[in-house]
């Protein structure tokens, strides 16, 4: 479990995401990282952060990173077929958005949301 330092910086990292300050949430993204190297939220975070940054393919390399410490998440297959559709997947993002539709039927939401 995360400790109470861990989950506010990672709540700080998305804050700053949010607000477009990719440059400072990529550093607290990393921070968390490295503190908390199973954090699955926190590597999923640094995938979108290298999306929005124009970095697909380590943006891929990051989600699935996340998906394979929390391969329950949802919300990680569905941003992952959205990378995987940039970088010109479509079978494979295809696959993911069948198998998360099959898990949560209203599932719709992505970083492209």
């Amino acid at each position: 479990m995360a400790s109470i330092a861990i989950r506010n910086k990672l709540q700080e990292t998305e804050k700053r995401y949010l607000a477009g300050d990719i440059a400072r949430a990529s550093a607290l993204g990393q921070e968390v990282i490295d503190a908390d190297p199973g954090n699955a939220e926190a590597w999923h975070l640094s995938g979108l952060i290298h999306f929005t940054a124009g970095q697909p393919q380590e943006s891929e390399s990051r989600i699935r990173r996340a998906i394979r410490l929390d391969s329950s998440a949802v919300h990680f297959k569905a941003n992952l077929a959205v990378v995987l559709l940039n970088r010109q997947q479509p079978a494979e993002a295809e696959n993911l958005c069948r198998e998360m539709l099959r898990v949560d039927s209203k599932h719709t939401k992505t970083l492209a949301s």
